[in-house]
């Protein structure tokens, strides 16, 4: 098949090495991906709003926010529940910085930074933020988990092993995609060559970095069992199936407390909904990748939102549902030192 492929040469779904879905070469299909060389497009509208006005308020206070836990949960042993949300929240922390790393520079900093240094950012961040997104959601399900046991059963669990195993499925998830790119220099000569026949506007100079994605990436084994496959279950199976069939019995467990007058605990959930929803435009990013359809730009843009919401409110539920998390972060409660008094969530 030549380099520039239509869709009369896609004959029984069958495609060259060197074609992709949108009936474009492999390079032309990099060159005019704004996610992968965002550097070579001007700033539109909506990249302005969501990345550069929402997702920094909501990364600042999701930043503040996280910090504040981190340092004023006691320190001294108590309930599982106060390990497993600092570890929660230095994980939203980190995922974050990750985001706003990947997205502020390219509209708020100067267009020489951003057109000579940072597509070496842009090498690594990227598989960088798929792996604490993974850890991340990782470590709010052992949290959800671990309450929703103690509720039904009464008792505490250690969660040493589950933390362990989601740090390195989270390395898991992230080495691999750091060797599905490879930069190069392209002369504008090059890039306006390939890029003659798109109807696509892009900044150049007369030498240009740009990001091209490997053999590795287009290898349809590495494809299918990676990109799809592996980080389907590991970034949508909490959301998919454990979050739900958690959230209805946790909510049945509440009506049954309510009836018998004992303790209820709406924090799981609440939760459990509030990190469904807004990982919803996620889900359907990756879905129109599976059925290989190229996802609109702002959806890919609200999805990234979406993630900072949920790394940035969670102490809202905290402190509406959980007592015991209220009294820790009250800014009157000046002591560190824990008092063993029983707990009201079950």
């Amino acid at each position: 098949m030549e380099d520039n492929c239509t869709g009369v040469t896609l004959v029984e779904g069958e495609m060259g090495d060197n074609c992709t879905v949108l009936s474009l070469s492999n390079l032309q299909a990099d060159l005019q991906d704004v996610f992968l060389n965002p550097h070579l497009f001007d700033v539109t509208e909506g990249q302005y709003w969501v990345d550069g006005i929402l997702l920094l308020v909501v990364a600042c206070l999701g930043g503040l926010l996280n910090t504040f836990i981190i340092f004023r949960l006691p320190c001294t042993s108590g309930p599982a529940d106060d390990t497993i949300i600092r570890l929660l929240s230095g994980a939203d922390l980190l995922l974050l910085y990750v985001l706003v790393l990947r997205r502020i520079p390219l509209i708020f900093l100067d267009s020489s930074f951003v057109s000579n240094t940072f597509p070496y950012f842009l090498l690594y961040v990227p598989a960088i933020e798929k792996g604490m997104t993974c850890l991340a959601s990782f470590f709010f399900l052992i949290f959800v988990g671990g309450r929703h046991l103690r509720q039904i059963e009464k008792k505490n669990y250690k969660c040493l092993n589950p933390i362990i195993f989601s740090i390195v499925l989270a390395f898991a998830v992230s080495i691999p995609p750091v060797f599905e790119t490879e930069i190069k220099e392209m002369s504008r000569e090059a890039i306006e060559e390939n890029m003659f026949a798109l109807n696509t506007t892009i900044r150049l100079s007369e030498d240009n970095l740009v990001i091209l994605h490997t053999d590795m990436y287009h290898d349809k084994t590495y494809k299918d069992l990676f990109r799809m496959l592996f980080n389907f279950l590991t970034s949508q199976v909490g959301l998919i199936w454990i979050l739900p069939v958690m959230c209805l019995h946790s909510s049945s467990v509440h009506t049954l407390n309510r009836k018998r007058k004992a303790p209820t605990d709406l924090l799981i959930p609440s939760l459990s909904v509030f990190f469904i929803l807004f990982s919803l435009p996620q889900l359907a990013v990756f879905m129109n990748h599976i059925l290989l359809y190229q996802p609109p730009d702002l959806l890919v843009r609200i999805s990234g939102l979406s993630l900072a919401v949920i790394a940035s409110f969670k102490i809202v539920f905290y402190l509406i549902c959980d007592t015991n998390f209220r009294r820790d972060l009250s800014i009157t409660n000046c002591s560190r030192s824990r008092i063993a008094v029983p707990r009201n969530d079950y």
